[in-house]
């Protein structure tokens, strides 16, 4: 991404991440302000309301997704819809509150993670934030490769090819599409990410359900601690896009003023953008773990269709497992 500056001694008001340095004037050395560097989208670069849409969507929809009807097998669908509830709430009040802090501590301007807390609590806040977001995207992003390795080791088996070869070749490809810049680049990918991820995540529920007509699933959800940690844990991890809300928020403009929105208008718009797509996710979540979690009440696996290509008969299985890979591999930058 370009830098550019937050703000300017012109403007009158002192950026709150304005850091101190020594410039000579008049042979004397005198402390003057300079902004952090931070985040400035060109205009042809910016997205519209849909594709931020699809972008969060896509960004939340992933391997922790896949993992739901697992955990909903472990606690049972009513404890794990409350469950879910309650972290989608304060999932989404997370989300809107991010954009909001940003837009009143960064003036409305774009900016990242890191600006942010250096506005709050100076370098240390900057260094604490850098550190957490390394260490949550390390984890997202070694979970991504794992997957897509896993399911190319197997559909690989009997080739000769193993598990680390998979892997790298993996890894080397997943650096090699990193290196798309703008969010905006990654339009046409997302789009077809979300159709390959709509059409994994409608054949597992559709699966389920008939599952569940045949009279088949279906087993008593247990209530004990480590259960209902694992639940907790593995919807956190679902809501693997926390992390690309701000990203999206620097790349959006309004629709009514696709140029220069002011940032009231594009903060709000923004929102709404934001809790329509967390409440497409949380949907989509709900029904497929409730649904197949009940169905398919004897899984073990983190993947649903993984699961599904394992266990039944139709091909059509594995080549929706196969798509899955590809949707994980297609958005694999944003969450760089």
């Amino acid at each position: 991404m370009a830098s550019r500056q937050l703000g300017s001694e012109a403007e009158g008001v002192r950026n709150p991440l304005s850091k101190p340095h020594h410039e000579m004037k008049d042979g004397v050395a005198v402390n003057v302000t300079r902004p952090s560097e931070s985040l400035d989208v060109p205009l042809s670069f910016r997205i519209g309301a849909m594709e931020a849409f699809s972008h969060l969507v896509r960004g939340n929809l992933g391997p922790g997704t896949l993992n739901l009807p697992y955990a909903f097998a472990r606690v049972g669908w009513a404890r794990g819809m409350v469950l879910l509830l309650l972290v989608t709430l304060q999932g989404v009040y997370s989300m809107v509150t991010l954009v909001i802090c940003k837009r009143v501590l960064l003036g409305g301007r774009e900016g990242t993670y890191m600006d942010a807390g250096y506005a709050v609590f100076g370098a240390p806040g900057r260094f604490s934030v850098q550190i957490a977001i390394v260490i949550v995207q390390i984890g997202v992003c070694c979970v991504f490769i794992q997957l897509i390795s896993t399911n190319l080791e197997a559909a690989l088996s009997g080739t000769g090819i193993n598990g680390t070869i998979c892997t790298l070749c993996v890894t080397a490809a997943a650096l090699l599409i990193s290196m798309l810049r703008y969010i905006r680049n990654l339009k046409w990918l997302t789009m077809a990410a979300n159709v390959m991820m709509a059409v994994a995540l409608l054949t597992s529920t559709v699966d389920g359900l008939v599952v569940i007509e045949e009279g088949q699933g279906s087993k008593p959800g247990s209530s004990e601690a480590n259960d209902i940690f694992f639940f907790l844990s593995s919807m956190f991890y679902a809501f693997e896009g926390i992390s690309v809300v701000v990203p999206v928020e620097n790349s959006y403009t309004t629709p009514l003023q696709p140029t220069e929105p002011t940032p009231p208008e594009r903060h709000v718009s923004f929102i709404k953008v934001l809790v329509g797509a967390m409440g497409t996710v949380s949907a989509s979540m709900l029904l497929v773990g409730a649904v197949c979690g009940v169905a398919f009440s004897d899984i073990s696996s983190g993947s649903i269709t993984a699961y599904l290509a394992t266990e039944r008969p139709n091909p059509w299985f594995g080549i929706v497992n196969a798509l899955t890979s590809f949707a994980v591999f297609m958005t694999f930058p944003l969450q760089m």
